[in-house]
């Protein structure tokens, strides 16, 4: 626009009327009130918000959320492979015990003293013991994590998305709103400087978009 001004400025561009009277090439951005409305335009996107910030956010959130409800449900699922781990170590360790009872040959004990087999079959009792403890308590946290998933997890994963959402629409519809009103204000200067100034000087007269005889 400024570019256009200038050179129809420089080039004297003339619009001959009915009366072969010329009328100056009309100026907005060059003109007498331009010079301000001019930064304006060019500050204008500097004064809008992004709105769809508010959805990406609220997409990466949602995302968050369903990757560790996922997590969860896949920690319960491990439960049952920690169990039979369990069961397959303790089957072995079962085996081991029997065979240093029946006085068999075996890797882990056979370097070692009397009192050495006897500390390390002490060793493999408890640990045994340990190992069907641990069978059982796979169970009951699966339990306990299916109970929280169900009753906690799941149900606070619908509230928050639905949250969520409401919360991101109402941002964006802000920021929107903001961005219309800072349009709004710009674009309405712009159109009184068009209109007041430029038609104006041209004319000699304010502008009236109903007199007919500015369109002669």
């Amino acid at each position: 626009m400024t570019n256009y001004e200038e050179g129809a400025e420089k080039a004297n561009q003339v619009i001959p009327d009915s009366a072969n009277k010329g009328i100056e090439s009309f100026k907005v951005v060059t003109s007498k009130n331009g010079g301000a409305m001019k930064t304006r335009i060019e500050s204008l996107s500097s004064q809008l918000h992004n709105s769809f910030k508010h959805i990406r956010n609220w997409i990466k959130l949602e995302m968050m959320n369903l990757e560790t409800l996922v997590l969860a449900i896949h920690e319960k699922d491990l439960c049952y492979q920690r169990k039979h781990k369990a069961m397959k170590a303790l089957n072995e360790q079962q085996k081991l015990l029997k065979k240093i009872d029946e006085g068999k040959f075996t890797f882990k004990t056979m370097l070692k003293s009397k009192s050495s087999k006897d500390q390390y079959k002490l060793e493999l009792l408890q640990s045994i013991q340990q190992k069907e403890k641990d069978i059982s308590n796979w169970d009951e946290i699966k339990k306990y994590i299916t109970i929280y998933i169900m009753e906690k997890a799941i149900p606070l994963f619908k509230e928050r998305m639905a949250l969520g959402y409401q919360e991101a629409i109402q941002e964006f519809s802000c920021d929107e709103i903001h961005n219309a009103t800072t349009n709004l204000r710009c674009w309405t200067e712009f159109k009184k400087v068009t209109e007041v100034d430029s038609i104006m000087n041209t004319y000699g007269k304010p502008w009236n978009p109903e007199d007919p005889n500015n369109y002669k």
